[in-house]
């Protein structure tokens, strides 16, 4: 009985929660160190800098709303704070500077990827209950 309730709560919130923290330190990480160029021929560093904003921004937007089984204001207000935190790091940081323009970025990605997961969710929770039963349920939220 007690594991029976111990992993739907496992999966649909400690584990989110525990991934987003994960992100959430490598991002100030890497915050601290990467200072430079990426030496990918033919692409300028700043489109793969905000492709790479947008998609982890995206992401973990996913990951903290998956730890509140919620998709709502206090979800996109929480990834917004750890992104203007994020960039206020970098004042800090020696070779480092904040951009607004890459919070624009951070801010763009929250909003899209929540955007999407807010429409098709339903679909794809319903899509995961009928395919792997109650351990779906769990993994969608």
């Amino acid at each position: 009985m007690v594991q029976s309730l111990l992993l739907p709560f496992v999966a649909r919130r400690l584990l989110p929660l525990l991934l987003a923290l994960a992100v959430i330190t490598v991002l100030y990480a890497a915050s601290s160190q990467f200072t430079g160029d990426y030496g990918l021929p033919g692409i300028s560093e700043y489109a793969v800098r905000g492709v790479a904003h947008f998609f982890v921004y995206g992401t973990l937007a996913l990951m903290v709303a998956a730890a509140l089984c919620r998709w709502h204001l206090a979800t996109w207000l929480a990834c917004i704070l750890i992104a203007t935190g994020e960039e206020v790091h970098q004042l800090f940081v020696p070779g480092r500077f904040c951009s607004m323009a890459d919070w624009i970025i951070n801010v763009c990605g929250i909003t899209f990827f929540l955007l999407v997961a807010y429409h098709f969710g339903p679909r794809f929770r319903d899509a995961m209950d009928r395919s792997w039963g109650w351990l779906g349920s769990a993994v969608a939220g």
